[in-house]
Order: structure tokens, then C-alpha cells, then sequence
């Protein structure tokens, strides 16, 4: 029986290229792994989880999306090379959405976004909180308890609540209202405004670590 050429190490080498292929197709496409970092979330996600992302719940996205918003091309303690791409319209690289749903996050959904950073030079950080407000909302505040479009939201999973208190805000077309569990330990839309639709990664849709709790939540 004849074998390729270049005999078994060229066949390991096509299968771990294959591979490696199909798992950026995934990360870029379908899903993405994301960590939980901070009490933000608490008590429905504590620091150490992992989760699974659907990056595909909005629409197909475009991977290189966020490449031009980067100032840096990677950073490693020292080494900051440049993007010479930083902050120029790319055309293709413009566009958010190769093909979007018309829907966008719902109301509750726990969702992995890109932190709005309004300090120039940073690169972006990844953030999970809970879609409070949709676009052309209006929210408002009593004690902690959450109004959208003057009807009391129940919240589906157990918060810790605060006294916050506001009144009405009105949230524009294509921006969302985040909002973390831990609300007295959250830094979210309250303190820097409603969040750009383009800033979302995707709603978080599965605990894969640690093992003892893994599921949906």
C-alpha cells in the first residue's frame, strides 16, 4: 500500500495544521472561551469560571472587525509593536456585521462585550454583565429596583441589590444598558453610559469550569 509522500510526519503535520485551522474558524466564527475575572457578577458567576461564547447569536462577525480600535499589535511586558492600522477606516475592516440577525441582545441575557474604553492608546478589555435596557429604552431607578419603559423588571437569576437610585434615562437607537449582579460591586453602564451594539461579543451561554458546576445558568 502506497503512503503519501514525506511518509507519517508530513500526515501529523496536514492534521495538526487542519486542526489548528478549524479551531481559529471557531474562536473567530461560532464560539469563544471567555474567564471571569472579577465579583462583578456574583452570585451567578464567581471569579475562576470559564464560558462558552456564541459569537454567531447576533449575526456572522467579522473577525478583523477590532484590529484597526488595537493600538498595539500584541503586547508582551516590553514589546509594544505598533499597529500601523490604529484608529484608519479600513472599508472591509469597518464593518461589524458580515451578515446580522436584526435582533441584537435581549432583556437579561449575560453578555461578553468589548469594555468602551474612553482613555486613548488602551487596548480593549473584555467585559460580562446582564442587558438591562435595550435601544430606545427608557430606564429608571427606586431603591434598587429597576423600571424599563415604566414596568418593573423581575430579575430572572438572585442579585445583590443596592439602594441605586436615578430617574429616567432614555437609551439611544443601537446602545444597550449593562448592568453586573453584584450591583454594589459592578462598574457598569450606571457610571460609564449605554453600551454601542458594535462593542458586543455575544451572550455567554455555557459554564465549562470548574467541573462541579458545570451547565447554563
Amino acid at each position: 500500500m502506497d503512503r503519501k509522500k514525506g511518509g507519517p510526519l508530513r500526515e501529523l503535520l496536514e492534521t495538526l495544521g487542519v486542526a489548528l485551522l478549524l479551531a481559529l474558524f471557531i474562536r473567530a466564527f461560532i464560539f469563544q472561551v471567555f474567564y471571569i475575572p472579577s465579583s462583578s457578577m456574583e452570585p451567578t458567576l464567581l471569579i475562576g469560571d470559564r464560558l462558552i461564547v456564541n459569537k454567531l447569536a447576533n449575526g456572522i462577525q467579522n473577525p478583523f472587525y477590532d484590529f484597526h480600535q488595537e493600538p498595539y499589535i500584541f503586547q508582551l511586558g516590553f514589546i509594544e509593536p505598533p499597529n500601523p492600522f490604529y484608529g484608519k477606516h479600513l472599508g472591509f475592516f469597518d464593518v461589524k456585521y458580515f451578515i446580522h440577525w436584526g435582533k441584537g441582545p435581549q432583556y437579561q441575557e449575560i453578555t461578553v462585550f468589548k469594555f468602551p474604553d474612553l482613555t486613548p492608546n488602551q487596548p480593549p478589555k473584555d467585559y460580562i454583565k446582564r442587558v438591562i435596557g435595550r435601544p430606545e429604552n427608557t430606564l429608571s431607578f427606586d431603591a434598587g429596583a429597576i423600571f424599563v419603559n415604566g414596568k418593573k423588571m423581575e430579575m430572572k437569576n438572585q442579585i445583590v441589590s443596592d439602594t441605586f437610585t436615578h430617574p429616567m434615562i432614555a437609551i439611544p437607537k443601537g446602545m444597550y444598558f449593562m448592568m453586573g449582579d453584584n450591583r454594589p460591586n459592578s462598574f457598569d453602564s450606571r457610571f460609564w453610559g449605554p453600551l454601542p451594539e458594535d462593542k458586543i461579543v455575544g451572550p455567554a451561554v455555557l459554564r465549562i469550569w470548574p467541573l462541579t458546576r458545570i451547565g447554563k445558568f
